[in-house]
């Protein structure tokens, strides 16, 4: 075991800049340590220590100059290297090379793109730099099978008429549209209605649909007309806050937050719908109080309304899905 000169603070990252990389936390002076490996960076040499936690039996990894380190490891000497990776797999981060031994440091998220540092693995565990809020930087350990050389595919979840889906050629098809298709059953639709379609203009039935945004799962649930749901919050860029309303699933993804084009279930039939396997998609300025909120009603009678972008009803405002997918979101931002 190699010994600690002097206290220190022990860092996230090779430089000791609080805007670069936290806290990871301290050690004191005399106290042993185990050096893993040292690295040059930022014209320095830093030794990176494993320690353990106060009142714990796990223990924590991170940086400190190697100068105020008694090293008695034989340990490798690296140059700052880095190799892009891409997650595959959403997963906590660790400060060591173990999920049961060693504390959570963060997470990362589906498709996001990180870095290996210095060709460093340690059994399933490979140490990764990634970016955090703040523009700061972690750098922790996570499991290999999470990561691959090129991003994973995440299939469109812009729905618009024609619309490519993915690589294969698979597409979205409107099968009833904002307002309705001017007939009695429906007259004064509040969303979009769509069908997945291959190459060929097959219809697919149990495939994947996707968030239209970054967003938190806010509600997720069975209701009698809606069957299998799910309820996105987003924001945009200008702060201000609406939601996507995704119906009549096969099945939900168990998740509380999402990137945009992110799976977040399958394609179903269920609730009230008559019409086969689709999703019925709507977008609201408020979050839906856990009634139906399929069509536009007047007395009772499904009824065409007059607004091309959006439309009040049922105290709420809902947006026209074909408008959001071709304008942005200037139609939230500019009819909130």
């Amino acid at each position: 075991m190699s010994t600690m000169k002097s206290s220190q603070t022990v860092y996230y990252g090779p430089k000791a800049d609080l805007n670069m990389y936290p806290k990871v936390g301290s050690v004191s002076a005399n106290e042993q340590v185990k050096v893993v490996l040292k690295e040059v960076a930022n014209g320095n040499t830093w030794a990176y220590i494993e320690y353990n936690v106060t009142g714990s039996t796990q223990k924590k990894r991170g940086y400190v100059l190697a100068s105020t380190v008694s090293i008695t490891e034989n340990v490798t000497t690296y140059n700052t290297s880095k190799q892009t990776r891409y997650v595959r797999t959403a997963s906590s981060t660790y400060l060591g090379p173990d999920a049961n031994k060693y504390p959570v440091a963060g997470s990362v998220s589906l498709g996001e793109e990180v870095s290996w540092v210095c060709s460093v693995r340690e059994g399933a565990y490979v140490l990764i730099e990634y970016d955090i809020s703040g523009g700061q930087k972690k750098r922790a350990y996570i499991d290999a099978n999470c990561l691959g050389t090129s991003a994973p595919e995440m299939a469109s979840g812009r729905y618009i008429q024609g619309g490519k889906i993915n690589s294969a050629g698979d597409y979205w098809h409107i099968t009833n549209q904002w307002n309705g298709n001017n007939n009695a059953n429906t007259n004064g639709h509040l969303a979009i209605d769509v069908v997945r379609k291959n190459s060929s203009g097959t219809s697919l039935s149990g495939k994947e649909v996707y968030a239209i945004a970054d967003g938190t799962v806010v509600d997720r649930g069975s209701q009698k007309a809606n069957g299998n749901y799910v309820i996105i919050r987003h924001s945009t860029a200008a702060g201000k806050i609406y939601y996507s309303l995704y119906y009549h699933l096969k099945e939900s993804y168990n998740k509380t937050s999402v990137k945009k084009n992110e799976a977040i279930g399958i394609m179903g039939n269920t609730g009230s719908s008559s019409v086969g396997e689709h999703l019925h998609l709507g977008i609201t300025k408020n979050q839906p109080a856990g009634g139906y909120y399929g069509y536009y009603y007047v007395n009772g009678v499904k009824t065409r309304f007059s607004g091309e972008t959006y439309v009040d009803n049922q105290n709420n405002r809902f947006y026209n899905p074909t408008k959001y997918f071709t304008q942005g979101e200037s139609i939230i931002n500019n009819n909130y």
